[in-house]
This record gives structure tokens, sequence and C-alpha cells, in this order.
């Protein structure tokens, strides 16, 4: 995942990394920490809820 984050950037302008809060395993902290480094935006995602 994180090669296709480094890769998209070359040819998207505007890229957001997401993850799901609430899932086993999920340190969300830790991805939003890895997103700033590869420089791009971070959202993240409610397990069990849309929108």
């Amino acid at each position: 995942m994180l090669a296709f984050i480094r890769a998209v950037r070359a040819h998207v302008p505007d890229v957001t990394a997401t993850a799901i809060d609430g899932a086993e395993g999920v340190d969300i902290a830790a991805c939003h920490h890895l997103a700033e480094s590869l420089g791009v935006r971070f959202r993240a995602r409610r397990l069990d809820r849309l929108g």
C-alpha cells in the first residue's frame, strides 16, 4: 500500500489515504503519521458507517 501511495503521488495532485477506525489491529494514529510522512492527506473512516 505504501508503494502505491508513493507512486500515485506522481500522477494525482490530491491524494488522500484512508483507514478504517474500529477495524481490529488498525492503529489510526500510526496511519495518520504515515500519510503525513508521505505528503498525502489522511481520513479515518468509521467501521460500519456509510458516507
